[in-house]
């Protein structure tokens, strides 16, 4: 008896250092929408009384798709906080399930061809005018309600081809929504050079030979020469026709110097300008590495031709 009487005792004074099971009250909302990746105990429900500071933004699991609704009852929602409060009971009021909702509209065409025209603009430097012609996704494009961040990533080839692809990012609240691929027609309006007549082949391209017209430049595959890149210095490379548009492959650099001209070679030495006389050994364009050849000492050496009389030394 006397056993018994002391394990009592032992017991009362145990339960009495415990105290009472800490108890919660929560009240459960019908329904309700979040913006986020994930929701947390104050979407859904209202916490009465006191409680940890950082219970309300306790995660319970990921949100809904944009769109789409997700149910949580009370039992789900007691299972995803046992770890935040494993001896606490919950008493609950309110509703028994709490709907949550992520609302999200769909992305208008309008919206979609602004957004890629701007991304086209910034990734051609502003130079021509570019204009989407149609875009489409492989589903519908959802964004949430609200504020929203939308980013595009072109792909690499996307300034080479009509037909081109994108990654399309939505983001809110600086969580990314979704992500979509995009694939979308779009047109590449620049100046570039047509011929006024028929030019021969060897002939000096000059201004009167050529006008500038304007484009899509995404419909021919060869390399155009644009109104930035005049052809100075330049003969035809082959016979071109009245109204041909210019390619880069049609022109050559025109020989300043011909094999067998005198040239002033010019070299610094010791911060000194040096000017040597030299003969060219080879026809050179402006810009180009020929031989030359010191006719007293018939030395050869290689020279950067400047105009049809000068080049510089190299070695």
């Amino acid at each position: 008896m006397k056993f018994s009487t002391r394990l009592c005792l032992c017991l009362a004074a145990t339960l009495a250092l415990c105290g009472p099971a800490q108890a919660l009250t929560l009240s459960l909302k019908a329904s309700c929408s979040v913006t986020g990746n994930n929701t947390v105990l104050g979407d859904v429900a209202e916490i009465m009384g006191d409680a940890p500071s950082d219970l309300i933004t306790s995660e319970l699991g990921a949100s809904p798709v944009l769109g789409t609704e997700r149910t949580w009852d009370r039992t789900s929602i007691q299972s995803a906080l046992v770890s935040k409060l494993p001896s606490t009971k919950i008493d609950w009021q309110g509703a028994d399930r709490c709907v949550v909702k992520r609302p999200a509209r769909t992305l208008t065409q309008p919206d979609l061809v602004q957004a890629l025209e701007k991304q086209l603009r910034e990734a051609t430097s502003g130079i021509g005018q570019v204009h989407v012609e149609e875009a489409s996704s492989q589903d519908t494009v959802l964004v949430p309600e609200g504020d929203y961040q939308m980013e595009l990533t072109l792909s690499p080839t996307a300034l080479n081809n009509a037909w081109a692809t994108a990654t399309l990012r939505i983001s809110s609240m600086g969580e990314t929504a979704s992500v979509k691929a995009l694939r979308f027609r779009w047109s590449w309006m620049q100046s570039v050079w047509q011929t006024t007549r028929d030019i021969a082949l060897g002939e000096m391209i000059t201004h009167d030979t050529l006008k500038q017209i304007s484009m899509n430049t995404l419909q021919r595959r060869q390399a155009l020469l644009l109104d930035s890149e005049y052809p100075r210095d330049a003969i035809a490379g082959r016979s071109l026709r009245t109204g041909s548009i210019l390619l880069k492959s049609d022109l050559k650099s025109r020989d300043l110097v011909k094999k067998g001209t005198p040239l002033r070679i010019h070299y610094n030495r010791g911060g000194v300008e040096v000017i040597v006389e030299a003969v060219a050994v080879q026809d050179g364009a402006k810009g180009q590495l020929i031989q030359a050849v010191n006719p007293a000492t018939r030395k050869r050496f290689l020279a950067r031709v400047v105009d049809d009389q000068r080049a510089e030394y190299v070695q």
